[in-house]
């Protein structure tokens, strides 16, 4: 199969959706969580928890509702020889978390949408019900304050973007997101909270 072209910048909004190889669920989006391993590697449909490649020592989630942004993000990355598994929601989001951790393959990173549906666990914050990224990264600073989180936006004002970074987000970044400057904070991130990968 042909791999696809990546686009010039990861733009946001207006994609068509689905195009996962476990094909499109109800709401248009891939079935279930999906694991890319490797520099060149095919994304793999199912669960994320099976074996990682023995080279790889960085694991990220990327959340995003968009499957178009979201899968090209995860092309990007994956070819720096990170391990990368999606959520197209808030909900999957925290599931692909929590059974990482349990499996004992914690993640070192979540990359997540502001404007996605949330996690299904009640926040106290009085969020809109699409800003679901807002309510994972909050959740996770609860729940999992080891774990770094970048926030991106094409929409987010600069007050929402403030208050992300006040409460401990490491990034907050703006679509569309040149490649170059998203791979850049992605390792800028990892450097800082985990040091040099092996």
């Amino acid at each position: 199969m042909t791999r696809r072209r990546l686009p010039a910048t990861l733009a946001a909004g207006n994609h068509p959706q689905g195009g996962s190889e476990g094909g499109p669920g109800p709401s248009g989006r891939a079935r279930g969580p999906r694991l890319w391993t490797g520099a060149g590697a095919r994304p793999r449909s199912g669960t994320p928890f099976a074996p990682w490649c023995e080279t790889m020592d960085r694991r990220i989630l990327i959340a995003d509702d968009d499957t178009c942004v979201r899968q090209g993000a995860a092309e990007l990355l994956v070819g720096t020889g990170l391990t990368v598994v999606e959520a197209g929601d808030g909900e999957e989001a925290m599931v692909v978390v929590e059974r990482a951790f349990d499996a004992g393959e914690p993640l070192h990173l979540v990359l997540a949408d502001v404007h996605m549906p949330p996690p299904q666990q009640p926040n106290d914050l009085g969020l809109e019900p699409g800003d679901g990224g807002l309510a994972l990264f909050s959740l996770l600073q609860g729940q999992r304050p080891e774990l770094p989180c970048i926030l991106w936006s094409g929409a987010a004002s600069e007050g929402v973007a403030s208050w992300a970074l006040d409460k401990g987000a490491r990034a907050f970044l703006r679509k569309p997101v040149q490649p170059l400057e998203l791979r850049q904070e992605v390792q800028r991130v990892l450097d800082e909270v985990w040091g040099r990968a092996s």
